[in-house]
């Protein structure tokens, strides 16, 4: 999987890549990659996309975000790594969770 997280690294070291990449829509299911990196349970590349600008609000079009897709992977570990990147609390994916709007310390 480093690999992985490398080459997307390297994909998105410009801005222009960054532009195109980042939150490009599937034309059929309208996922995103951090969509994409949480149904196939890629905590790691999410953390990269996040880093990168990748939009977790974004929704597809049957309305599910990047939460919506946990995997085996806790709410509050997935809901912890969005708002480090966001920077605040996100009342929306805490609610969307069924946790509380407040984060714990």
């Amino acid at each position: 999987m480093t690999g992985s997280i490398e080459t997307l690294a390297e994909l998105l070291s410009t801005e222009e890549n960054k532009t195109a990449y980042f939150n490009i829509a599937n034309r059929f299911s309208g996922d995103r990659p951090a969509h994409t990196a949480m149904r196939h349970g890629f905590l790691g590349v999410l953390r990269a996309l996040l880093a990168n600008g990748a939009d977790p609000m974004a929704k597809n079009r049957f309305g599910d975000m990047v939460v919506d897709y946990l995997g085996d992977f806790e709410p509050e570990e997935v809901l912890s790594v969005i708002e480090e990147h966001v920077g605040e609390v996100v009342p929306e994916l805490r609610t969307r969770l069924g946790l509380s709007t407040l984060r714990s310390t």
